[in-house]
């Protein structure tokens, strides 16, 4: 994805001319989204412009998650904008965890409950009136899922994350 669709992206969610956007440098790691930290000129803020990738189905509802995002965005939750591909947040600063980080228990269940918190969000009746709520699988047997998914695909020497993940995740779903 182009540079370019980010800057669009980010000055359409901010009703500013694409001029006014003073960086947008492309951020790695991401599996399949195409991912940039951005700068608008005479704004202190930074912001995350998302484009979605493909071939995620086996992970991620699409679907779902766009109407997750717009929810977010109602109650503005540092959820800016959502486009048909892709979607553009506030920038929080961090760093992205290590394999140690990430295998604390006190780290492992922090991701869990804050997946568990996004993975809750009730989201309004779909148009044909039944409750998207009931046809999903709820947070923990997602995040199962997504376990026994990475686990098949995982390195040997991810194996130990993986079960720190999960470990975390059966805590979360204990208490």
């Amino acid at each position: 994805m182009s540079k370019a669709r980010a800057i669009e992206l980010l000055s359409t969610a901010l009703h500013r001319a694409p001029s006014a956007v003073s960086s947008a440098v492309p951020l790695t790691g991401g599996q399949s989204n195409f991912t940039f930290r951005c700068t608008v000129a005479s704004d202190p803020r930074e912001y995350v412009v998302r484009i979605y990738g493909s071939g995620v189905t086996l992970l991620t509802n699409r679907a779902r998650e766009q109407r997750v995002v717009r929810l977010l965005s109602e109650e503005r939750r540092g959820w800016l904008e959502t486009f048909d591909d892709g979607h553009v947040t506030a920038w929080v600063p961090g760093h992205p965890l290590t394999r140690p980080e990430m295998a604390r228990p006190a780290t492992s269940v922090g991701i869990a409950r804050t997946l568990a918190e996004l993975h809750a969000v009730r989201l309004p009746d779909d148009e044909s009136g039944s409750s998207l709520e009931a046809r999903t699988l709820g947070t923990g047997g997602t995040l199962r899922q997504w376990i026994e998914i990475a686990r098949n695909v995982a390195r040997n020497d991810d194996r130990a994350l993986l079960d720190a993940v999960s470990d975390g995740a059966a805590q979360l779903s204990e208490g």
